[in-house]
């Protein structure tokens, strides 16, 4: 099915054509409240939205999920792409063999830097090991991984790892980068051109 305008598919939709779409509904939702949450009950009345919200208003577009993930992907990609990030957020690691075969050390001053920018993070949960969530926008794929302390001098990614590096086919000598993104309260991967804002933590 195609349509020229969201605002008219929405509003004749039926209780049974919203769960045939709810997929496509979900995702045009989801782009929506990245760029304006608080119009989220007003779009149906408001034209003054974010070119890209425009854009799946007003141009004709195949209602299907694919489509919606391969545009959130596009502007997701173009976000990070485009902003500088901080170089006191992103860990850095090329992977060893023992990355690979077990759980992967992290560079100690990278991780504590991060740290300084999670929210909810204490000793005790350090040590006994807390969730994090990895974002791979390219695939929009979504990872959790435990992230734990020992000895009060290692950090490394333990739970959650094994998947996330078979998923994105990480071999040893790979330089795996993550950006902290604090507002997100998430990492990205940074497997895409991106801009850095000062300096990287040294290892």
């Amino acid at each position: 099915m195609k349509i020229k305008h969201w605002d008219r598919w929405l509003a004749s939709l039926k209780d049974d054509d919203y769960l045939k779409n709810i997929e496509a509904i979900k995702l045009y939702l989801a782009v929506m409240s990245i760029y304006e949450p608080d119009l989220l009950d007003e779009y149906m009345i408001d034209d003054d939205f974010h070119p890209m919200i425009s854009r799946l208003k007003n141009v004709t577009l195949d209602v299907t999920s694919a489509r919606f993930k391969e545009l959130y992907i596009t502007e997701s990609k173009m976000n990070y792409a485009r902003d500088e990030l901080d170089g006191a957020m992103i860990i850095s690691k090329t992977l060893t063999k023992s990355d690979i075969v077990g759980n992967v050390a992290l560079p100690k001053a990278q991780v504590m830097s991060v740290l300084t920018r999670m929210n909810g993070v204490t000793d005790e949960g350090l040590d006994n090991g807390f969730e994090v969530q990895v974002h791979d926008i390219m695939e929009d794929d979504l990872y959790t991984v435990t992230l734990k302390r020992i000895d009060d001098m290692k950090y490394y990614f333990g739970t959650g790892w094994s998947t996330m590096k078979h998923s994105l086919d990480l071999v040893e000598g790979d330089v795996q980068k993550l950006y902290w993104d604090q507002f997100e309260n998430k990492f990205i991967v940074l497997n895409f051109q991106h801009k850095t804002m000062g300096i990287m933590i040294p290892v």
